[in-house]
């Protein structure tokens, strides 16, 4: 066990934990904590190491004040006269494939007033420990003892005994990772009182009306790439909310032209941005494009296997292609007629929907034609890595925290 905050431990770090959990909890919205959010979002938002990372220059937008007090509004609106109290202590599980992930439940919890023990992936990346870093010396300060001294981050290699004796001691379980991570943590008990959240292996597409791609002007087509781009290549398209599969609605022929003006643009952004995969990740793409058409799960290469966006296209969204795909810039593309028939692609591990060129009342109607759990999301292109407290499907404050009914 590598605890890397508190730097300084001066007790073992099991009797550590043991009076963490046993640790009053604060009010949720304490002031303390949003001071520190405060300054947490200030100095992302100022480091010249961060600055160069869009997904944390967009973690510092989310924490910035407005958007802080704006989830309290809404929370203390929702539990008007009611009595809400933290849960206790959260333990979280950072995944490795987007492991600053778990500063978004780390700050809902904290807001709840909760204690968290927060275990990030062993594999360092200068993003990482440069955030670890920035939290470590904003902890450090006076001001914030507060949520110091209720605040453990860690490291530790994959160990059952481990993980069992810190479920041991949480009120809640928090799991980000993929679905063989999520089953071995579920495997290790909770104490019976305790509850959990999961965040699995999740898969995402966007929607475009090929219409109104075609009327667009080439600045707002530049815009819409710009978006798409952002949405896709932050993490590699790795993220579970970016997209996999594109889908365009419309006329045969105005899908040809709007796919061309479409992928010409976002090829550029990718040159302007800059972006670029290594060899390694280059092969195992195109190994995959293989695998695909071997196994009769596409039909067609749209472009040339050395570009930096690769299209592939299918008429049957096979479960190969959600279990197999790579990310690194493969897309996958497919025609309908009509938006509805975009659902026999859908399944319950399907989380975002990003769509352009539809009105909300296409979106709903789809939506309500729906049978099981899939889609959790409907959000225009741009804002698939937009994190929000209700994810999921989980409202992530009414599992931080827990109703006390009290009766006269």
């Amino acid at each position: 066990m590598n605890v890397l905050f508190p730097k300084e431990l001066n007790i073992d770090w099991k009797e550590y934990i043991q009076e963490m959990s046993s640790i009053p909890v604060l009010k949720p919205f304490s002031p303390v904590v949003l001071d520190f959010l405060q300054d947490l979002s200030r100095v992302l938002m100022k480091d010249t190491v961060m600055r160069q990372y869009p997904d944390m220059v967009a973690l510092g937008y989310w924490l910035r004040k407005a958007r802080i007090y704006e989830m309290r509004k809404e929370f203390y609106k929702q539990n008007e006269n009611k009595v809400i109290k933290a849960r206790g202590a959260v333990l979280h599980f950072a995944p490795s494939n987007v492991d600053t992930i778990f500063i978004y439940s780390w700050v809902v919890s904290l807001l709840s007033g909760n204690t968290n023990i927060i275990r990030v992936s062993r594999r360092e990346n200068v993003q990482l420990e440069r955030l670890i870093d920035l939290l470590v010396h904003l902890l450090d300060q006076g001001d914030y003892e507060a949520i110091k001294k209720r605040t453990c981050i860690c490291r530790y290699e994959h160990d059952v005994n481990v993980t069992a004796f810190l479920s041991q001691y949480c009120h809640c379980r928090v799991i980000w990772g993929g679905d063989d991570t999520v089953r071995t943590i579920r495997s290790i008990p909770l104490a019976p009182l305790a509850t959990e959240l999961v965040f699995a292996n999740r898969f995402s597409s966007a929607v475009l009306s090929a219409e109104s791609v075609l009327h667009h002007s080439e600045e707002q087509l530049g815009k819409l790439a710009h978006n798409f781009y952002n949405d896709a290549f932050w993490f590699d398209q790795l993220a579970c909310s970016s997209p996999r599969l594109v889908a365009w609605v419309g006329k045969d022929r105005d899908i040809l032209e709007a796919k061309d003006r479409f992928w010409k643009a976002l090829l550029h952004e990718v040159h302007v941005q800059g972006y670029a995969i290594s060899p390694a990740s280059k092969m195992l793409r195109t190994s995959t494009a293989y695998f695909f058409a071997a196994t009769d799960a596409i039909e067609k290469l749209e472009t040339p296997l050395s570009s930096e966006i690769m299209r592939l296209h299918t008429s049957d969204l096979s479960a190969t292609i959600r279990s197999r795909h790579c990310g690194m810039g493969m897309f996958i593309e497919t025609d309908l007629a009509h938006l509805d028939e975009l659902i026999p692609y859908i399944r319950d591990e399907d989380q975002t929907i990003t769509h352009h060129g539809f009105e909300k009342e296409e979106l709903v109607q789809m939506i309500e034609k729906l049978n099981g759990r899939g889609v959790d999301r409907l959000v225009p292109i741009g804002q698939a890595l937009q994190f929000n407290h209700v994810w999921d499907g989980y409202n992530m404050f009414m599992y931080f925290t827990r109703e006390i009914d009290i009766s006269i």
